[in-house]
């Protein structure tokens, strides 16, 4: 196997993996897609980058926790368009950085699906902060090891 086939391979296992987790981490995905055009990618970085933007969205949406989800979904929008400064690359549409995510976290600039894509991220985040998703972090490591 040569080394561009051993490289596709073990990219599309990390993907499958990936994929296979219950719900799946849209982020990391794409973050791993990105990988194609970007080998030596450190996904941290920008899964760092995605949980400040969730943060400060947060922080937005609190006063709005029974509101509708439509209206939820208006300010995250506003949010990441108004207030952060994300576009879609009206200039240069065809552009590859537009396509992987890290890049369009650096940029502030994309084209809708991976705009979506990030605001899906954003979106989860957000979930599994309300959800407590986060209040029992060591948890869940000794549940695996428990034999009920």
């Amino acid at each position: 196997m040569n080394q561009l086939t051993s490289r596709f391979a073990a990219l599309a296992a990390e993907f499958q993996a990936a994929a296979a987790e219950e719900p799946i981490d849209l982020a990391r995905a794409a973050l791993i897609i990105a990988k194609l055009e970007y080998p030596d990618l450190d996904p941290a970085p920008s899964l760092a980058r995605l949980a400040e933007l969730g943060t400060r969205t947060a922080v937005v949406l609190q006063p709005l926790a029974d509101a509708p989800a439509s209206m939820r979904l208006a300010v995250v929008a506003e949010q990441l368009f108004d207030e952060e400064g994300f576009a879609g690359n009206r200039a240069h549409y065809d552009d590859y950085r537009n396509s992987c995510l890290n890049q369009v976290l650096d940029r502030k600039l994309g084209i809708p699906i991976t705009l979506a894509l990030g605001g899906l991220g954003l979106c989860a985040f957000l979930w599994a902060l309300n959800s407590g998703q986060y209040d029992d972090i060591e948890g869940a490591e000794y549940r695996v090891l428990n034999d009920d």
